[in-house]
């Protein structure tokens, strides 16, 4: 994974455009919203080719079931508050229409350990307590 340096100064603000590759069994998820690609050599081509990383996909014993994913550029932020995530995790979402949505991601070895819906709830809690 190419990385980038992450300056710890509020002050300092950038967009930030990710592009990546993955298993397809995977979640790949960060700041920005995405779109995947499931064949990342056929309909996610474009992603390899924009970023050259095509030769990355040597790297993959099954080059066939590599996913592309592109993400939308972020609003300025802060460095520090840019989050890659990739892995064979489980996700669990909460769409509740009254609040932003809500996603958590874990590895399937601790699934049995979430507790989502608490996670979901205190997160409501917290939105209504700071919105009064």
């Amino acid at each position: 994974m190419k990385v980038f340096p992450s300056f710890d100064q509020p002050s300092l603000k950038a967009k930030m455009t990710l592009n990546g590759i993955c298993p397809q069994v995977w979640k790949f998820v960060s700041n920005g919203i995405d779109t995947r690609y499931e064949d990342a050599k056929k309909e996610g081509k474009h992603v390899l080719d924009l970023n050259d990383m095509a030769w990355m996909t040597k790297f993959y014993e099954e080059e066939d079931a590599i996913s592309s994913i592109e993400f939308e550029q972020t609003p300025k932020i802060s460095s520090y508050l840019y989050a890659v995530c990739a892995g064979p995790f489980t996700q669990f979402e909460d769409y509740d229409p009254m609040y932003p949505p809500q996603r958590v991601l874990v590895r399937a070895s601790l699934v049995k350990n979430l507790r989502h819906e608490l996670i979901f709830g205190i997160t409501k809690t917290t939105l209504d307590y700071y919105q009064k």
